[in-house]
């Protein structure tokens, strides 16, 4: 029987439904058909740290990235990364602007600092650009 007393009909004529269990956790089951809601299965992650489960893959906060010689590295996605922490929560559209902005910056920084020919300048300051650059980079 049900909450209001009405007795239960079986499925099948003939054939005995199993008693109904002593207590259930479940009270309600919504079954939304995707003719209902068709939207739901296109939707994507739209963070930066989603775009990137989604087309690498994130496993234990690291992804799994491979070198043009064919070699693989794994690489922590976490806070310590200063780029990473940075972008992790933008919406996808803004990240892209934001690293867009940083290489651009990063380009012109070097282009300051070198101010000439690489075969001009000294290791000393190729160092300098290196160790310029390098602390921009925040890959922890």
């Amino acid at each position: 029987r049900d909450r209001r007393g009405r007795r239960f009909r079986p499925a099948h004529p003939g054939v005995e439904d199993p008693a109904p269990p002593a207590s259930s956790s479940i009270d309600v089951l919504l079954i939304i058909d995707r003719d209902v809601d068709p939207v739901t299965p296109l939707c994507t992650q739209l963070t930066y740290e989603g775009f990137v489960d989604e087309a690498v893959g994130i496993k234990n906060g690291a992804v799994e990235v491979t070198s043009d010689d064919g070699s693989t590295m794994r690489v922590r996605l976490n806070s310590n990364d200063a780029l990473f922490r940075e972008l992790r929560d933008l919406n996808f559209g803004r990240a892209c602007d934001a690293l867009k902005e940083k290489t651009s910056s990063m380009q012109r920084e070097y282009e300051t600092i070198k101010g000439g020919k690489v075969e001009d300048q000294t290791v000393g300051e190729i160092g300098g650009v290196v160790k310029k650059l390098g602390g921009k980079q925040g890959v922890g």
